[in-house]
């Protein structure tokens, strides 16, 4: 078998394995979830399901990410990495993700402070920079690229951070963290594919394929939700696929990549932020302000919200792709469009009105 039927194959193993291990590890979870408490009750502001949802489906992705991923290597071997350090990057990741995973577990069955949550972030931020997983340079389009030196921990650490949580705020919806994620995950394995990092494309072609296995059970009427142990944990795997899967890229679209894939996760997180600080209030609490809050409330369904917001990180996914020319002109366009699209959008959700969301009944829990 070629390079191209190794990679095909490896990549097939990896999307087809997590999608059907993750169909079939969710019902047992979800019931097993239900017996024991570990659900999501509505509140009538921010929760917007009217009855109880089990809240530990992130449990059965991550296993499957995890199951998948480790089966495609095994089909993998006849590529024989060039650099066997990718092999162990990805190990390291794989550990990471696991201990992110069990404190978002604790949080859903237990109750954890932010700050918990903040620290094994930041812990696992450290385990992935100290192992290859960081930014040394930045892009400058005004000159020559900047080199970061002591600066590369911190940025390298804020983007692993921010993205793992950004995930977390998305997820206020059915449907709506991991579609995104899915979306996501396909440009990660295009982009990692072609800058040659093949054990990149095949752990986002695992993401990817566990999130549309969860799908099946998280789209509205949702019967289960991906909890904190879910959102957390995708948001922090993107992150450190996107800091790998550049190393063949120039540094544009290195930067440019990232930012635009993730586009929509990004641009709620900073209006929170924004929203929050100038209200004078802790960027740490929480609010039904968020874009799909917004957009409920100008009277969408909670489907069709979701599909419009996959249709948004769609068309910020195809700017990514269009940046990957490594042209600097139409990275710059792309980063153009971008702008423009995220303020006229900003305009738009403007005009929301700032009232409760009416809470959205579910299927029953049986579904």
């Amino acid at each position: 078998m070629g390079l191209v039927g190794s990679v095909a194959a490896a990549l097939l193993t990896a999307f087809a394995g997590a999608g059907l291990l993750t169909l079939a590890l969710t019902p047992p979870l979800r019931e097993a979830a239900r017996r024991r408490g570990w659900v999501d009750h509505p509140d009538g502001q921010r929760k917007l399901h009217a009855r109880a949802v089990p809240r530990v489906g992130g449990v059965a992705v991550m296993a499957a990410f995890a199951a998948a991923f480790v089966a495609a290597v095994q089909l993998f071997t006849a590529l024989g990495w060039s650099d066997p350090s990718q092999g162990d990057a990805a190990l390291h990741l794989l550990v990471a993700t696991a201990g992110i995973t069990l404190v978002g577990l604790l949080d859903d069955v237990r109750g954890t402070s932010p700050w918990m949550k903040l620290l094994a972030q930041c812990a696992g931020g450290l385990w992935l920079y100290n192992h290859g997983y960081d930014t040394q340079v930045l892009a400058n389009p005004f000159g020559a690229p900047v080199t970061l030196g002591w600066m590369s921990l911190p940025l390298t650490l804020l983007w692993i951070v921010g993205m793992s949580n950004a995930f977390n705020l998305i997820d206020g919806l059915d449907g709506l963290a991991s579609g995104v994620g899915l979306f996501a995950s396909a440009v990660m394995c295009t982009y990692a594919l072609l800058n040659e990092r093949w054990e990149i494309a095949l752990m986002a072609a695992a993401l990817g394929g566990a999130q549309l296995g969860f799908l099946r059970y998280n789209f509205s009427p949702a019967t289960v939700f991906l909890g904190d142990c879910g959102s957390l944990s995708i948001g922090f795997v993107l992150a450190a696929l996107s800091l790998r899967g550049s190393a063949k890229s120039s540094m544009a679209v290195a930067v440019a990549t990232p930012l635009l894939a993730l586009g929509f996760p990004i641009l709620d997180t900073l209006l929170a932020m924004g929203r929050r600080l100038i209200g004078g209030r802790s960027i740490l609490q929480a609010d039904a302000n968020h874009i799909h809050h917004r957009l409920l409330r100008m009277g969408m369904t909670p489907r069709r919200v979701a599909v419009l917001l996959y249709g948004t990180t769609a068309v910020f996914g195809a700017m990514a792709l269009l940046s990957m020319t490594g042209r600097n002109h139409v990275v710059m366009a792309a980063l153009l469009a971008f702008s423009a699209f995220t303020w006229l959008g900003i305009r738009w959700l403007g005009t929301a009105d700032p009232a409760p969301v009416a809470p959205v009944d579910r299927a029953p829990s049986d579904a």
